[in-house]
């Protein structure tokens, strides 16, 4: 039978599932950094990354809906079909990265007692803009995201629709509350092995067909920063340390399922 291939992008290739409403998404080999100008290829990654993925998904369902279906294969899994709202929704717990780029006044690793809630238009000609929510105008305002926010860093509006999706107040205040929780729950669960949340960044759909929105894409190695504090000091364990800790992480997310149940 030949598959359908629906999207691809840097990381992750969208098949066609067997039935209208379902997609199969393949994680690849390739591990990306500085927005996509540096790739390599992991042998496996795609496995571990799956693995992740669906080990974080079945944790999640028991506090917001998501796509996930179950796991298909080594590197995918089956999912709903979603049209997907092109905002990354990001939490932060630690200050770090280009979150200091936009608030030159902290410091490297100082932790933030209330979580960072932020948007990002995903756009790579604009470099994904950090998304202001201007109520008033019912308009998002976008600002460069390596810069502190001021007429310098201004980007341009972009209405309530995005992609032809409805973005409104509502929806915004909602989708932020529900990155709060899926952040509250994975750090809870990191926690448990004495490693600290950083940051984590996700997306939300529009299930096809419907107007409910989940949870979807993919929350694996590639979509946080996670530290281990180890003799007074911080050890990365995500991406920047490259294969040996998408095997690492991939199996300690085992461990979320069995202290979910």
């Amino acid at each position: 039978m030949v598959k359908t291939k629906l999207a691809e992008g840097k990381t992750k290739i969208i098949w066609q599932g067997k039935r209208a409403n379902e997609v199969l998404i393949q994680s690849k080999e390739d591990i990306t950094a500085g927005d996509g100008e540096r790739r390599h290829i992991l042998i496996n990654k795609g496995i571990f990354a799956t693995e992740t993925t669906c080990n974080v998904f079945r944790l999640l369902r028991a506090y917001l809906p998501t796509h996930f279906i179950q796991r298909a294969g080594f590197r995918t899994f089956r999912a709903c079909k979603c049209n997907m709202i092109p905002i990354e929704f990001v939490a932060r717990r630690i200050t770090t990265s280009s979150y200091l780029e936009r608030h030159s006044y902290h410091k490297e690793g100082m932790r933030l007692e209330s979580l960072a809630l932020e948007m990002f238009f995903k756009d790579n000609a604009l470099r994904d803009p950090l998304m202001i929510w201007i109520a008033g105008k019912n308009k998002f305002e976008l600002y460069d995201a390596h810069k502190p926010i001021s007429k310098d860093s201004y980007v341009k509006e972009i209405g309530s629709e995005v992609n032809n999706l409805p973005v409104y107040s509502e929806v915004i205040g909602g989708l932020l509350c529900q990155t709060a929780t899926v952040f509250a729950a994975l750090e809870s669960a990191w926690w448990k092995q004495n490693i600290v949340l950083v940051d984590l960044k996700i997306e939300f759909g529009y299930l096809v067909g419907g107007d409910n929105i989940v949870l979807a894409d993919v929350v694996d190695n590639d979509s946080w920063r996670i530290w281990m504090l180890e003799d007074g000091s911080y050890k990365m364990m995500d991406k920047e340390v490259y294969r040996q800790n998408y095997i690492w992480v991939a199996d300690a997310t085992k461990k979320f399922v069995k202290n979910s149940v």
